[in-house]
């Protein structure tokens, strides 16, 4: 069958089933690995603005009255931000002159294999093979280079590159899900593009060290700045 848009049920993703084995309904779930409890204690503490019961198994279960909400933080790195729904975390971000990358936490015991990653040249579609429904299924905030992206599991959290299509250019978000709620507020950009023009100088200019670098007034857009940026 095929999928259909996650829509606003960002808690899709939370109820898939933990590993590839079949469990007896109303049997226990197996115990879980150390790497397995640190997951679980992760999505706790993710997840404990949103007033949602964390099962035994790790999985989540979402209050169906829960009131929408979104909003966009600085992430748990340097150059990340957050994307929200309900105060849970869904994704984070971060971008430089040539590529955009996402974060999302992958639900435990899920493989490589398993996962379900189309990239277009204005879209991601992010799932898993035999669900119903995809957990991510929004337009780029920009055109991206399906040649040039990928993505791939590691330590639990699938990655995901796009490579901009224009080089350079500030990504207000990194994608345009839910009416554009992750749009970054005028401050926030501020702080990418000034990111973005440091990470130009530095290149354009190799034997000077621009960290640290400020800027008087408005920061200039790293794409069109003095001409615009050498390529792409």
């Amino acid at each position: 069958a095929n999928k259909t848009s996650s829509s606003i049920d960002y808690s899709k993703w939370d109820h898939i089933e933990d590993s590839d084995e079949e469990h007896e309904e109303g049997a226990p779930p197996p115990p879980m690995t150390l790497q397995q409890q640190l997951q679980h204690e992760k999505l706790l503490k993710e997840n404990e603005k949103a007033n949602t019961a964390l099962l035994e198994d790790g999985r989540l279960q979402v209050p169906s009255n829960s009131n929408s909400g979104f909003s966009t933080k600085k992430g748990t790195e340097e150059g990340r931000y957050r994307f929200e729904y309900e105060g849970r975390l869904i994704y984070e971000w971060e971008q430089n002159l040539d590529e955009v990358n996402i974060y999302v936490v992958a639900p435990p015991n899920v493989k490589a294999a398993q996962i379900d990653c189309g990239i277009q040249s204005e879209h991601v579609r992010l799932g898993i093979i035999g669900a119903d429904r995809y957990f991510l299924d929004e337009r780029t905030f920009s055109k991206v280079v399906v040649a040039e992206s990928s993505w791939f599991l590691a330590d639990g959290v699938i990655q995901i590159v796009l490579s901009k299509a224009h080089r350079g250019l500030t990504w207000e978000s990194a994608l345009m899900g839910h009416h554009g709620k992750g749009i970054v507020d005028p401050f926030t950009k501020q702080n990418i593009q000034k990111d973005m023009m440091i990470e130009r100088f530095q290149e354009e200019h190799p034997g000077f060290d621009f960290r640290g670098a400020d800027f008087n007034g408005t920061v200039p857009d790293p794409r069109t700045f003095m001409g615009g940026i050498g390529y792409k």
